[in-house]
């Protein structure tokens, strides 16, 4: 998408994929279309 930005990088063991979650897409304000199932940009982050 020739986005480029600075995210967390997390090293951790091969049964540790709970630990990753979905961060690095949303540090990246991306999404997964789940129809197209695509990368898409968000509009707008949503905080509470």
């Amino acid at each position: 998408m020739g986005e480029r930005a600075t995210t967390i990088v997390i090293f951790a063991e091969e049964n540790d994929t709970e630990v990753l979650g979905i961060y690095s897409p949303e540090g990246l304000r991306l999404e997964v279309d789940p129809v197209t199932k695509q990368l898409k940009k968000i509009e707008a982050l949503l905080t509470v």
